[in-house]
């Protein structure tokens, strides 16, 4: 196994000259105390995809370039008071390895130590405070096979900056453009402090009247969430026997499918009322943050009220007519939402079980 380095490397700028400084949106400050006051290190994004019809030097060197060119990766977050706080270093040094697994006699061998060596990958802590919060390694396997391995912290990331960079990777290597026409430039430090400001008391009183009006008659006590072959339920430890129905859409593309089954699932149990968590962002298109890096991700409970003297399609429509005002609150964090609405439920305060059929 010999290890490369990736041939696009600039300087390191360690000082705290040049480094911005702006309080971390309410989404980074949630993952930034989970790790550091929790110690839980799990909430890390991954990537292992096959790279065809291109050297992998020049997958590595794209990479390097956008991790130059934007700012998301030399991101740092510490703590001054009570603010949580991110840090973006003018420049930064990176050193992406190649596992050269040639010549090993058995491909699937091979394989299995790439993804053994991803899994190590996997289990190494992130220091918020010093980063960089983000991982690459390439692989050369027999009979000509390359991949990319990426890990990156959620708390830089959501899986939507994961697609758009894998797109962008693309795009440079076929000399698509310049990488400024390539990479959005906005910065996520924009967006932490319009976030932020959307968050102020003042910003916030029509929020706190209109939940709790929308969401009591839906006691958030339980959900459950479909994948195909796969169910997951949760509940609170102490409300094992007292489980609403509450469907988690896990992608935009099968939103009305999962409504519907959501909605007879609801008429079936003979509740009037469920709930459906929706993924949302607060990428606005307004200013440019639909391809950009950063965190974004967001949910946001929709109440479903199931009218057994309505049709299903009226249900539906009454059920989007919610889903549209409630994305007008995308900005909110999921905790704040529940503040509002007299739930105060933790990150742990529930019963996790698993089915598969």
């Amino acid at each position: 196994m010999q290890d490369h380095t990736s041939s696009v490397v600039s300087t390191s700028d360690s000082n705290e000259e040049g480094v911005n400084v702006a309080q971390a949106s309410s989404i980074q400050r949630r993952f930034f105390l989970l790790q550091e006051q929790l110690g839980d290190t799990t909430y890390i994004i991954t990537l292992l995809y096959r790279v065809v019809g291109h050297g992998l030097s020049k997958i590595l060197d794209a990479i390097q370039m956008i991790a130059q060119y934007h700012e998301i990766s030399r991101i740092t977050f510490d703590l001054e008071g009570d603010t949580v706080v991110q840090k973006v270093a003018s420049h930064a040094q990176y050193s992406f390895e190649v596992d050269d697994l040639r010549h090993s006699a058995n491909p699937d061998q091979a394989k299995l130590a790439m993804r053994q060596v991803c899994a190590g990958i996997c289990g190494q802590e992130f220091d918020l405070n010093t980063g960089p919060l983000f991982r690459c390694r390439g692989f050369l396997l027999p009979d000509g096979q390359q991949y990319v391995f990426l890990n990156s912290h959620h708390i830089i990331a959501d899986d939507q900056s994961i697609s758009c960079s894998v797109r962008h990777v693309e795009m440079i290597v076929k000399e698509k453009g310049l990488i400024g026409s390539i990479v959005p430039s906005t910065s996520y430090l924009d967006f932490s402090e319009r976030h932020n400001r959307s968050l102020q008391p003042d910003q916030i009183s029509t929020a706190r009247k209109w939940w709790p009006e929308k969401m009591k008659s839906q006691p958030l006590t339980a959900w459950s969430t479909s994948f195909g072959s796969e169910t997951e339920q949760f509940a609170p430890a102490k409300h094992v026997r007292h489980i609403a129905s509450l469907t988690l859409i896990p992608q935009a593309g099968h939103t009305h499918v999962e409504r519907r089954h959501s909605l007879l699932l609801t008429l079936h149990s003979g509740a009037r009322g469920s709930t459906i968590l929706i993924p949302a962002t607060s990428r606005s298109p307004r200013f440019g943050e639909q391809d950009m890096y950063g965190c974004f991700v967001n949910t946001l409970p929709v109440p479903m009220i199931a009218e057994t003297d309505a049709t299903a399609m009226e249900n539906l429509m009454t059920f989007n007519s919610t889903l549209f005002e409630i994305l007008g609150f995308s900005n909110l964090p999921f905790g704040k939402i529940m503040e509002f609405n007299g739930h105060r439920m933790g990150d742990f305060d529930m019963m996790f079980v698993h089915h598969e059929n």
